[in-house]
C-alpha cells in the first residue's frame, strides 16, 4: 500500500519549466507498478519547454487557470476541468496564458 497527503511544501521547483513539481506517486514508491502521478504547478508567464517521451504517454487533468499547449503539430487553448492526452514519442509543449498559476496532474504510464 501506498498513501500520500497533498502538500504544496514537498513541491520542488524546476527553473527549465517554470513549474513547482510535487510527486504524489512516483513510479519507484511502488513495486512493479507502471504508473505515476504528478502535481504540477506553471508560474504566470512560465512555460514547460518542448520535449518528447519516448516511453511513456501520459494524460493531463488541468485544475486550475488557462494556458496553450502543442502536441506535435496541434495547438490547443487550455482550461480548467479539461483532459489532454499526450502520445509515446510526440513532441509537447506548454504555456501559462493565464493570470494565475497554471495547475494539472500528470497521469504517466511507462511502456516496459
Amino acid at each position: 500500500m501506498y498513501t500520500y497527503k497533498l502538500d504544496d511544501s514537498k513541491a520542488r521547483y524546476v527553473p527549465a519549466s517554470s513549474a513547482w513539481l510535487e510527486e504524489l506517486l512516483p513510479k519507484d514508491r511502488v513495486a512493479g507498478s507502471c504508473f505515476g502521478l504528478d502535481k504540477i504547478r506553471i508560474k504566470v508567464e512560465g512555460k514547460v519547454i518542448l520535449h518528447t517521451h519516448e516511453k511513456e504517454e501520459q494524460v493531463y487533468l488541468i485544475t486550475k487557470g488557462c494556458g496553450r499547449i502543442r502536441i506535435g503539430d496541434e495547438m490547443e487553448e487550455l482550461t480548467a476541468n479539461m483532459v489532454v492526452y499526450i502520445p509515446i514519442g510526440v513532441e509537447n509543449e506548454m504555456w501559462n496564458t493565464g493570470d494565475e498559476e497554471l495547475e494539472y496532474y500528470t497521469f504517466t504510464y511507462w511502456m516496459s
